[in-house]
């Protein structure tokens, strides 16, 4: 469940972030969209993920894809010839993977210190799937952890349990009677010391939908097609869950470029192939996660997770019930058939579609018990809510049981806190408002140019009627015009002020001489220079 621990938290110190494209940026204080994560630190992989989970655990050694390769052929690695191997395939970002390393490092220490020859002794690796993909996928791993054997102890059979004495017990039986003794031997001590739980720390950064729009990315290009061959067909109930995530990001998130790109072949019924999916997605490059959801920008494999929740956020936020938008049924479609088909976290998986399918924190309940006139779309905002400081409550108990009361239904630390949202938390009884804290949370995911709220399309101005007096008023203006441009009237008009048409100024016709009457029209004594200039305006 670690891995879907994105806390919230409050406005953060006045400073200097970087945005989503890297550049430097004052803050003023940090969006109201404040997110907390769990994160672990890790070293930086072939993604630019960065994986310590496994740096310098004793008996356990970090294979890469041609050592997944030469085991699946050989059952060896670096030619040391055939031996027992048992290997874990997780992800860095997945936090019931982060939770069982510690697990994993007991049964690297037990097995390391048995008394037996190394030919017979189980060899324990690890490989990390955020950076040997395919290697995962061509073992067919879909879901993390996943524990397989390999060498004299199988070909890349599934090893069930995952406990010191699971893995023993299960290279026990197939080794010979000597090595068994001795892998037996010291269960039961082993079996007393309990792992310690890594402390995670805590980081606190206002999340943006650029961080939405990383973790998109990465899973499109991870996360669909999670096993098999270049040449391998998206399977029907992933093809169409596939179609309805991107549809319904299309009409909610207009501003994500990928949904819109890809949504018209995955339309298409023809069989979309691995290799024609990715290189539709790698046509645009993996977008930085902000250091909301990546602290240091430095590839923090939680930083994943972060953006996932923010996406969903978004998502939920944007949703409406009056016809003009993403249907709530088909946002809270979209999130769980995510969920199911492409986030490979199992405990993680599990845990959250139990909360949906068992309609825990009132997600199938009546939205009018929210407050009067809440409608379905309200209900999914404030269930996805629940559900995610649900999930921090649990992690947070498992890391600190004494500072968690699962039964208080308003916490001091749950997110917003009162400090982000006064008017969210009623201070008499210290229970959650709904109807502020839904506005809050629509602020905090659905502001800004990807969706225009519903109030503001019906308070929209009906177009106005046409103003009578103004046509009025310009049919006789362009009257008056029409008349004026008449050169009698003109000229009519000048006569007595003395001013002389244009004409009058031109040469006397051919025949006419010198002796030609005067015009009496022309009176250059009392005509000025701006005077002609008026008469010929006019």
């Amino acid at each position: 469940e670690n891995c879907w621990c994105a806390h919230w938290q409050s406005r953060g110190p006045r400073g200097v972030r970087r945005d989503g494209m890297g550049r430097m940026r004052r803050t003023g204080r940090m969006k109201a969209s404040g997110v907390v994560a769990w994160m672990w630190l890790f070293r930086a992989g072939a993604d630019g993920l960065r994986d310590t989970l496994f740096e310098d655990a004793a008996g356990i050694r970090t294979l890469s894809a041609g050592d997944v390769a030469s085991l699946a052929e050989r059952g060896e690695v670096g030619g040391e010839g055939r031996r027992p191997w048992v290997v874990n395939f997780y992800a860095p970002w997945c936090g019931h993977c982060r939770e069982y390393a510690e697990t994993w490092r007991a049964v690297g220490r037990y097995v390391s210190s048995r008394q037996m020859s190394e030919e017979s002794r189980p060899q324990l690796g690890v490989v990390s799937c955020a950076t040997w993909r395919d290697a995962c996928a061509a073992q067919g791993v879909e879901a993390y952890p996943t524990l397989k054997a390999f060498g004299t102890l199988g070909d890349g059979v599934v090893v069930e349990g995952r406990e010191v004495r699971d893995v023993a017990e299960f290279a026990a039986a197939r080794l010979g009677p000597e090595a068994s003794e001795a892998l037996l031997a010291g269960l039961g001590a082993a079996e007393g010391v309990r792992p310690e739980a890594r402390v995670a720390e805590v980081r606190a950064t206002g999340a943006s939908l650029a961080d939405a729009a990383a973790s998109l990315r990465y899973a499109l290009e991870t996360a669909v097609f999670a096993r098999g061959g270049d040449d391998d067909r998206l399977p029907a109930s992933r093809l169409v869950a596939l179609r309805g995530f991107l549809a319904a990001l299309s009409v909610a998130l207009p501003s994500l470029e990928a949904p819109n790109r890809l949504l018209p072949r995955v339309a298409d019924e023809a069989p979309l192939s691995r290799r024609e999916w990715l290189d539709l997605v790698r046509r645009d490059p993996q977008p930085p996660w902000t250091e909301a959801c990546d602290p240091g920008l430095d590839g923090n494999a939680a930083a994943y997770t972060c953006g996932l929740w923010v996406l969903f956020h978004s998502l939920a936020a944007r949703s409406v019930d009056d016809g003009r938008g993403l249907a709530s049924a088909a946002a809270s479609a979209a999130v769980r058939a995510f969920v199911d088909h492409f986030f490979a976290c199992r405990a993680c998986r599990d845990h959250f579609l139990a909360m949906y399918d068992d309609c825990e924190h009132g997600r199938c309940d009546d939205p009018r018990t929210l407050f009067p006139g809440a409608t379905d779309a309200d209900r999914l905002v404030l269930w996805l809510w629940r559900a995610h400081n649900a999930v921090n409550a649990r992690v947070k108990a498992r890391l600190d049981p004494a500072a968690v009361d699962l039964d208080d239904p308003a916490p001091p630390w749950a997110y917003p806190d009162a400090a982000l949202c006064a008017s969210c938390r009623d201070p008499r009884s210290t229970r959650w408002r709904p109807r502020d804290l839904l506005a809050f949370l629509r602020r905090t995911y659905a502001a800004g140019p990807a969706r225009r709220s519903n109030a503001a399309a019906r308070r929209r101005p009906a177009p106005s009627r046409p103003n009578l007096l103004l046509l009025l008023f310009l049919l006789a203006a362009a009257a008056l015009l029409l008349v004026l441009s008449c050169g009698r009237l003109r000229a009519a008009i000048l006569r007595p002020r003395g001013l002389t048409p244009r004409r009058a100024h031109r040469a006397s016709p051919p025949g006419f001489g010198s002796n030609s009457p005067p015009n009496h029209w022309a009176s250059s004594s009392t005509t000025s220079k701006k005077q002609r200039v008026l008469a010929d305006a006019l």
